[in-house]
């Protein structure tokens, strides 16, 4: 029994994680492709805007949550390969 329940945990783990890394990546926006930003395996992300922001993110159900230094959390959703942020604000998957 414990076997069974072990080898659960381990599935159960291996599924979860492969949802994070579908997302992780390199990521462009739609608006003006200066912008940028980067999902790495390790939970760390990097935005290059009119300067560059890293920061720890996380993410749950559809959502990336990225948590900017200044203490602030921005939500982006995941539709397939990209990322919005807004209705016009769209980041595609480079």
């Amino acid at each position: 029994m414990k076997f069974i329940f072990f080898v659960g945990l381990i599935l159960v783990t291996i599924l979860l994680s492969g949802c994070a890394t579908q997302s992780t990546g390199f990521y462009v926006s739609v608006n003006d492709p200066t912008q940028s930003i980067e999902l790495g395996n390790d939970g760390m992300y990097v935005l290059h805007l009119d300067r560059s922001y890293t920061g720890h993110y996380h993410i749950s159900d559809n959502k990336v949550y990225l948590a900017y230094p200044m203490g602030y959390t921005v939500i982006m959703t995941i539709d397939g390969k990209n990322l919005i942020y807004s209705d016009d604000d769209v980041w595609v998957k480079a």
